[in-house]
């Protein structure tokens, strides 16, 4: 049986927005390992970002660090949605703690991994 996933998904009209967004959920430890290190699917959190440039991110477990990033700059950020992997349970115990007006901007996603 594949393995359900799930995107919290929210429009971003800056880069400091979709930063601020990305680091405050890795914070709260609901973000889904997406490391270019690793080679199957990693069911760790992140605890960090590997910021290749504005549009290139990668969220990482310690596990799966890639090394120093390379900022490279070259992909300019553009208004979108975004779409964080996220580990369910934990996120939406992490949702259910947000005011109604911050979940009224952010919508949930499945997917199969």
């Amino acid at each position: 049986m594949p393995k359900k996933g799930l995107f919290l998904r929210l429009w971003v009209a800056n880069f400091p927005d979709m930063q601020l967004f990305i680091d405050r959920c890795v914070r709260a430890g609901i973000v889904r390992c997406l490391s270019p290190k690793r080679k199957d699917l990693c069911d760790n959190p992140a605890t960090f970002v590997f910021w290749q440039d504005q549009a290139e991110w990668y969220p990482c477990c310690y596990e799966h660090d890639p090394g120093l990033s390379q900022w490279e700059g070259s992909t300019r950020f553009y208004p979108h949605y975004l779409e964080l992997p996220v580990i369910p349970g934990k996120a939406m115990a992490w949702l259910a703690g947000l005011s109604a007006e911050e979940r009224s901007h952010i919508t949930k996603r499945a997917y199969e991994r």
